[in-house]
C-alpha cells in the first residue's frame, strides 16, 4: 500500500474489522467506508479509529442501489475497492461499472483459476477460493479493468 495512496477506501463486509484495522494502520490519512449486513460488537472499535461502518445491504440486483453508496462511489478521488462480502464475484461485476481510471478494485479469496489455487495456494496461503478471472473476465472486458 505504500506505492499507492488512496482518498477513499471502500470496504464490503467489515465483520469483526481485522482487514479494515489494516487498511487504517496502512492508509491513515485515506477516508475509510465499509459496508457489511450484520453488526459486530468490533464495529463501535472501528468507529471509534475513525473507520465509518455502516449497516446495509448497498447491492440490488445490477447496481448499486444505496444513493450513498453510490455518492461515495462517483466521488472525486482515487479509490480501492474491496469486495469481501458474501457473493464476491457478484460485488466485483457490480462494482466494477463505478470504477474510473486511477482506482483499483480488488476481491478477496481470489485466484486466477481454481487449478491455480489448487497448484500455488490451497493450503500454503490460504484455503478459500471464492473469486477467479472465469466469474469477472467480462466485467473486466465492458469496464476496460486491467490486471
Amino acid at each position: 500500500m505504500d506505492e499507492q495512496k488512496f482518498d477513499i477506501i471502500i470496504e464490503i463486509r467489515t465483520l469483526n474489522g481485522g482487514l479494515t484495522r489494516y487498511l487504517k494502520d496502512a492508509s491513515p490519512n485515506s477516508r475509510i467506508v465499509s459496508y457489511d449486513i450484520t453488526p459486530q460488537i468490533e464495529h463501535a472499535q472501528l468507529i471509534e479509529c475513525g473507520i465509518e461502518v455502516k449497516i446495509v445491504n448497498i447491492f440490488g440486483d445490477k447496481e448499486v442501489t444505496n444513493q450513498e453508496a453510490l455518492d461515495i462511489l462517483k466521488s472525486s478521488g482515487k479509490k480501492l475497492i474491496l469486495c469481501d462480502g458474501g457473493n464476491k464475484p457478484n460485488e466485483f461485476n457490480i462494482l466494477s461499472q463505478y470504477v474510473k481510471s486511477g482506482d483499483f478494485i480488488m476481491g478477496h479469496d481470489y485466484a486466477k483459476t481454481s487449478k491455480y489455487f489448487r497448484e500455488h495456494i490451497n493450503g500454503r496461503a490460504w484455503n478459500w477460493l471464492e473469486l477467479e478471472d472465469v466469474q469477472i473476465e467480462n466485467s473486466c472486458a465492458e469496464y476496460n479493468l486491467v490486471d
